[in-house]
């Protein structure tokens, strides 16, 4: 089973270039709380991830999702 919890500002993460107002990439996401075998684990559900195209090939995105499980 699933119980939504609600939405938290740390699900929300962007990479901004330094010195300057643009935005490199953005990963947003959900929390909730997951039912398995009567033990309860806080999980993640991703539902936007954005990269600037130049830097698509430059591992960004492995960057974004592992800050999204840090919490």
């Amino acid at each position: 089973a699933f119980k939504w919890s609600r939405l938290d500002k740390d699900t929300h993460i962007g990479v901004k270039a330094t010195g300057k107002d643009k935005l490199l990439g953005f990963i947003a996401g959900t929390t909730f709380k997951s039912i398995i075998n009567k033990e309860t684990m806080k999980t993640a559900g991703v539902s936007l991830l954005t990269v600037h195209t130049k830097l698509r090939n430059k591992r960004l995105t492995p960057i974004l999702i592992k800050e999204m499980q840090r919490f």
